[in-house]
């Protein structure tokens, strides 16, 4: 069995087209880029906010590491590669932006850009978690309008 068709922990890499690993072998994709851009195709499948910090925490060291080494730059990753890569983690818009910009960056203003936009992916994702209709004994969630502190047990 190759080790593409299994895992081990979860689901979260399975998918219809490439996967993850395959790509930063194929491009040679540093590290701190292959880290970060690993939990950005994941957090929606996963742990959330937590692999979001974590792509923050990644992404925050790469500005550190370009800064200390101006000469440092990511390898071009072929823009039809990035974009299968973002369709079959199911990435959102904002987030495949991050992994578009982490993967070919050219200076520390890309990298801040992907910092920024990754708040913004962090914004959306704690909105979305308190939209959530809260659930029911049974749950299920509750309807619309509904007040579940007014729900009586029977």
């Amino acid at each position: 069995m190759s080790a593409n068709a299994r895992q081990v922990g979860g689901g979260h890499y399975k998918t219809e087209g490439v996967q993850h690993w395959d790509v930063m072998e194929f491009f040679d994709v540093p590290y701190l880029e292959g880290n970060a851009t690993k939990y950005l195709c994941r957090w929606h499948k996963k742990n959330g906010r937590q692999d979001l910090e974590k792509a923050q925490h990644y992404v925050q060291k790469l500005i550190e590491s370009a800064q200390r080494a101006p000469g440092r730059r990511a390898p071009s990753v072929q823009y039809d590669a990035v974009a299968q890569l973002v369709r079959s983690c199911g990435c959102n818009d904002l987030t495949s932006q991050v992994i578009h910009l982490l993967l070919n960056w050219k200076s520390v203003s890309c990298l801040l850009s992907a910092d920024m936009l990754l708040l913004a992916v962090q914004h959306e994702h704690e909105v979305a978690q308190r939209a959530r209709i809260p659930a029911g004994r049974d749950g299920e969630p509750y309807p619309r309008g509904f007040d579940p502190a007014q729900d009586v047990q029977s």
